[in-house]
């Protein structure tokens, strides 16, 4: 590796590793997970706004199904 070309090119060592990296991590990302896992929160956050409105008994319903749930995958 010629030193001129990396601070030619980057300025500095720093910048030529921090450019690897990005390129790197770009490689790596998964674009269709990434939007099923958007979608996901999407939803989750569209269910917080539904429980939020019940009632407290309905709420503890749903809480105690949770657990139950949680448990079982254990």
């Amino acid at each position: 590796m010629n030193q001129a070309l990396v601070f030619y090119h980057f300025g500095s060592v720093d910048e030529l590793l921090s450019a690897a990296c990005r390129h790197g991590a770009e490689q790596r990302v998964d674009a269709d997970g990434a939007a099923r896992a958007l979608d996901a929160l999407d939803q989750l956050s569209a269910l917080v706004g539904v429980l939020e409105e019940l009632g407290p008994v309905a709420q503890r319903a749903v809480r105690a199904r949770l657990r139950r749930s949680s448990q079982a995958g254990r």
